[in-house]
């Protein structure tokens, strides 16, 4: 963990100072890749920090839930549009949406965090799916992409906390961990389907 924090926080500090430093040396281009390069290593220090503090939470069980009923196809509509600026420039995002909508009782908050999680993890080109799909009383919620894919071996422990399926990837392994959480409190399921190399 001390690992994970330190990666962010030394790039934030160690590009702020050379701009500092040298700000009429560098180029307009230079002075903007390094400000893009704070701006990354500061959204991902800042998720480190939510990861940390959520866990904290859980720990002590003292998350907090509000559950109300929610119409599910404007909820997904907004995390979708507040999405399109967290995503690669080589990623699409898609809605897959039934044609009548449906009313769900949930945490709206907690849940868009979770979705949020998902669509942020996995996926550097190509697209992402959010949808879902009613059975009678059920509603299943879906985030589908198309990305590397994980084998069977790492599909199997990816909600365990700390778990990391590639620790080249910045990530805490807390994510997948506190999602499983939530959606335990939420009295739903959370699984994974892949395959490698979709």
């Amino acid at each position: 963990m001390s690992h994970e924090i330190r990666t962010p926080l030394n790039a934030i500090v160690g590009f702020s100072d050379v701009i500092a430093s040298t700000y009429n040396e560098l180029s307009d281009e230079e002075r903007a890749d390094f400000v893009r390069l704070i701006s990354i290593n500061s959204e991902h220090l800042v998720r480190l920090i939510d990861d940390i503090l959520d866990l904290s939470k859980i720990e002590s069980n003292t998350m907090v839930f509000n559950i109300t009923e929610q119409p599910l196809t404007p909820l997904l509509q907004n995390i979708l549009r507040a999405q399109q600026i967290n995503v690669p420039q080589e990623v699409e995002l898609l809605l897959d949406l039934p044609a009548t909508d449906t009313i769900i009782t949930t945490d709206p908050l907690r849940l868009k965090q979770v979705i949020n999680n998902l669509i942020n993890k996995f996926t550097s080109k190509g697209a992402i799916t959010l949808g879902y799909r009613q059975n009678n009383d059920q509603v299943s919620i879906f985030v589908k992409d198309t990305g590397t894919g994980i084998d069977e071996d790492k599909m199997n422990r990816i909600f365990e906390r700390f778990y990391k399926g590639d620790n080249f990837v910045q990530g805490t392994g807390l994510g997948l961990a506190i999602s499983h959480t939530i959606i335990e409190h939420l009295k739903g399921t959370i699984t994974v389907t892949s395959k490698v190399g979709e």
